[in-house]
């Protein structure tokens, strides 16, 4: 039996505020029911909701509060959480996966990186792995630390710093796409590092049901659990996270399973 790459034992995330809603409370116990070491970084030291199989850490350990300051604007916890992750990646501490993925099997093993296809046929970042040091997150980190857009950034973007660059003014993180430091650098690398071929399947993690939201009521849900290619549910479509599940759904049925580690 091979042993996992560095890191991977271990299921990392962030989280910014006092209380989690009920379906991340069941999404983060499933990381410990799969016998992950769940870890959630926050600048609060308890958040309700988080289940008891979750180690709370100080985020500060990894990036300072000053650096979270700098994102408080619309959209700036997203783009925090981007950069977040990538500090994460650099330093080999675990899998990223956001707070709405609920794991129902274990990774599979990756080439050079895990990442997933999403819609598009491109990456996205909810569930993300590479080794300490690789060009994804070395890149991300020396864009952000210099204040630079990254070789990544779209055309409009570059025109937009551009002009007020033209005006004495600078480009502010507040000013930046909400996918910056996110997909858009994720797909600028793959493409770069020649890895697109490495991208597992959308079902791996990105099933078509969850952008309907059918998970979260009374609908058939027997191909997420018995299709052999997904491995867990990132879920886009959340209407009714904070209400309690719905009898018969797939929300009710992984209540079930993963209560016990709540």
């Amino acid at each position: 039996m091979t042993s996992e790459p560095m890191g991977m034992d271990r299921i990392v995330s962030y989280w910014f505020g006092e209380s989690v809603p009920p379906l991340y409370t069941v999404c983060m116990a499933s990381w410990a029911a799969l016998d992950y070491k769940p870890v959630l970084y926050s600048y609060f030291d308890r958040i309700e909701g988080v289940p008891s199989s979750v180690e709370i850490r100080d985020a500060s350990e990894i990036l300072g509060r000053e650096h979270q300051r700098r994102f408080e604007h619309r959209s700036g916890h997203a783009h925090f959480a981007d950069i977040f992750r990538m500090e994460l990646m650099q330093r080999g501490l675990g899998v990223w996966c956001d707070t709405d993925y609920l794991a129902l099997k274990r990774f599979p093993a990756p080439k050079s990186v895990l990442l997933a296809k999403e819609r598009g046929d491109w990456p996205a970042n909810a569930v993300f792995w590479t080794p300490p040091e690789h060009p994804i997150p070395t890149g991300v980190l020396k864009a952000y630390r210099s204040d630079s857009l990254g070789p990544w950034a779209y055309a409009k973007t570059r025109w937009r710093a551009l002009r007020k660059m033209f005006r004495g003014q600078k480009m502010a993180l507040k000013d930046l796409p909400h996918a910056h430091w996110g997909r858009h650098a994720m797909v600028y690398y793959v493409w770069r590092l020649g890895i697109k071929n490495e991208l597992l399947p959308q079902d791996t993690f990105f099933a078509p049901e969850t952008y309907t939201n059918e998970l979260l009521r009374a609908e058939p849900f027997d191909r997420i659990i018995s299709e052999p290619a997904i491995h867990g549910i990132h879920f886009f479509a959340k209407k009714g996270l904070n209400e309690p599940p719905v009898a018969g759904s797939f929300y009710e049925w992984a209540w079930n399973k993963y209560k016990p580690y709540f």
